[in-house]
């Protein structure tokens, strides 16, 4: 049914009314979301019906209150010194008189510090310079150049060409007709796309 009147130009029977059209007004049921149970609110205060934390305070009253105390020396704060599981007794080093053992690095010669000289995997022998001694030079290729060339001896790479001899050629042809430029019109199989 086409729709008459489209502009609202024609005026209806009712003022303010246009002809034509008919102007319908649905109302439904909007529930507002309610918190607590005992009084019902359209805010969320935190104050009521959680887990019955509803009765906090916002100060003591009026009681004995006893401080905490730490440590069997009734201390008011922790100072992490005393009582930890054992851990109270550390020493930072060996008193006198005190049973104790350093540690001792190397066999062949004890010392009471590590200065990783010895016994590390034989590695102990390491070399700041070389000794005088006699040396030989690299040599290279079987006519013993004292220089990489990269020219002999690579893998039967040597006798690369960098110029075109003088010798037969021919020109390229394309397509069954010999055609001497590809011109991508012949012999192009045809594609043919699914759904054209």
């Amino acid at each position: 049914m086409p729709i008459t009147n489209p502009s609202f130009e024609i005026a209806g029977s009712l003022p303010g009314e246009a002809d034509g059209w008919t102007v319908v007004t649905v109302a439904t049921l909007v529930t507002i979301a309610a918190f607590d149970s005992a009084v019902p609110q359209a805010a969320e205060d935190f104050e009521e019906e959680w887990l019955g934390n509803e009765g906090f305070l916002f100060a003591f009253a009026a009681a004995t209150i006893t401080v905490a105390r730490f440590d069997s020396a009734d201390d008011e704060v922790e100072d992490f010194d005393n009582e930890w599981l054992g851990n109270e007794s550390f020493v930072t080093t060996i008193q006198a008189g005190v049973n104790g053992t350093a540690a001792v690095f190397d066999t062949s010669v004890p010392q009471a510090f590590e200065d990783f000289e010895q016994e590390w995997d034989d590695n102990q022998f390491f070399a700041f310079s070389f000794p005088v001694a006699p040396v030989t030079q690299a040599l290279f290729d079987l006519g013993d150049d004292p220089v990489e060339d990269f020219e002999n001896e690579w893998g039967g790479n040597e006798a690369f060409l960098s110029t075109l001899f003088a010798g037969p050629t021919m020109t390229a042809l394309f397509d069954s007709a010999d055609t001497t430029a590809e011109n991508f019109e012949d012999e192009w199989p045809t594609l043919i796309l699914p759904g054209v």
